[in-house]
């Protein structure tokens, strides 16, 4: 229970730092950007699956692309979905809003993940990796390309 609080505590702690660090890059509010920000998503993400594979987990190396992954969602969220041009203004809103909280949704299963690494867990990260990430990020592909 006290290892769970300390762990909780220094999520926290990062995900300031996370903030803090997505805070400043360049504002996303050009394609090109988003673009940027999804490519260096990809990299990590393969990293990611890299760290977590096998017998012998790569902690480091896991522990660090889901850090990256969460400074480059940050990222994500500052700037808007592709597309918008040439919708109601309504549209854009609704659009703007699914896409920014299909982020928060993912930053949610980073945050769960790194937990499960820290905690030890690293086949419980790829049970969600599997199970939610990948999911998550195939639907928000299909709405949002």
């Amino acid at each position: 229970m006290i290892l769970r609080r300390v762990i909780t505590s220094l999520l926290s702690a990062s995900l300031i730092a996370l903030a803090l660090a997505a805070a400043s890059l360049p504002a996303t509010g050009d394609e090109s950007a988003l673009s940027d920000a999804m490519r260096g998503m990809k990299v990590q993400l393969k990293l990611l699956n890299e760290g977590l594979k096998g017998p012998l987990v790569n902690e480091p190396q896991a522990l660090a692309a889901l850090t990256e992954l969460q400074v480059l969602t940050i990222a994500a969220k500052r700037g808007d979905p592709p597309h918008l041009d040439g919708l109601a203004p309504k549209r854009q809103r609704t659009t703007r809003n699914a896409f920014k909280a299909d982020l928060a949704r993912l930053l949610q299963e980073l945050a769960a993940m790194e937990i499960d690494v820290l905690e030890g867990h690293p086949e419980q990260a790829v049970a969600r990796l599997r199970a939610d990430l990948l999911p998550l990020r195939d639907a928000a592909h299909e709405k949002f390309e």
